[in-house]
């Protein structure tokens, strides 16, 4: 047992060198709760913060803060993320701007990210990405690119990967989500979530995702203008990640 989560520790390291921009740094502690699935955009001008705690095994932990704010016209968004343990340490920050058109919200990305681990050289590398979020009565379509351009060490790359959600609330008691994931090289990957308004404060989220065979857990809580949420993600083999944050609207 012992000698398997070393392996799985080690597999992490690397995986989390070369990738963790795509894989970990992205996530929120919400994403940890429905399994990946974006929720529609926020129309409020909101602060958030966060952290995620993954599994014992790589004692990783990824700590966020992000801005918003939703105008008329125009949608805008900053994040900086920090991923970080005894073998490495990762920076990113991320510029979103998008256009508004009724019911439509459309943009780009741009991040950054700075990378450095034990026996590695230090890595800087720039990427872009498109993404639009569509909302049509009670469904919310949802569209991204997974690092569409790329630039590390003055290799430029193309990959191709696109990400779709689509939501659905009914009501204000029951909320649907669904994500496909799909990417060159990687099997397809589907991910469902439910969300329960219990009332006004109170919702519990459930989800699944195929690819890692994993179930997950939430809670949010919404006080006046601060938002709670809780993610609990477990996984077939290593220990449970845990993901807490705060966000405050006006």
């Amino acid at each position: 047992m012992k000698l398997k989560s070393f392996m799985l520790g080690i597999i992490l390291y690397i995986s989390v060198f070369c990738f963790s921009s795509q894989l970990y740094l992205k996530e929120t502690p919400f994403k940890i709760a429905s399994s990946g699935i974006n929720a529609p955009l926020n129309s409020h001008r909101t602060a958030t913060t966060g952290i995620i705690y993954y599994f014992e095994e790589s004692d990783l932990i990824s700590q966020q803060l992000s801005y918003q704010d939703h105008t008329s016209l125009f949608y805008y968004k900053v994040n900086a993320a920090n991923l970080s343990n005894s073998m490495i340490s990762e920076l990113l920050l991320t510029g979103s701007l998008g256009y508004t058109i009724k019911d439509y919200v459309g943009g780009i990305s741009l991040s950054c990210s700075y990378s450095k681990a034990k026996g590695y050289d230090d890595v800087t590398s720039f990427s872009g990405d498109l993404w639009s979020n569509w909302r049509i009565a009670m469904l919310t379509a949802l569209f991204k690119t997974h690092n569409l351009l790329t630039l590390a060490k003055s290799d430029l790359d193309f990959q191709k990967g696109i990400t779709l959600d689509f939501w659905w609330k009914e009501m204000e008691y029951l909320e649907l989500g669904t994500t496909i994931e799909l990417e060159e090289e990687h099997p397809t990957s589907f991910s469902l979530c439910s969300v329960i308004n219990t009332n006004d404060i109170l919702s519990l989220i459930a989800s699944y995702k195929t690819a890692t065979n994993s179930l997950s857990y939430g809670v949010r809580i919404n006080f006046n203008s601060f938002e709670l949420v809780y993610g609990l993600r477990t996984h077939t083999e290593l220990q449970a990640t845990h993901a807490l944050s705060i966000a405050y609207s006006w």
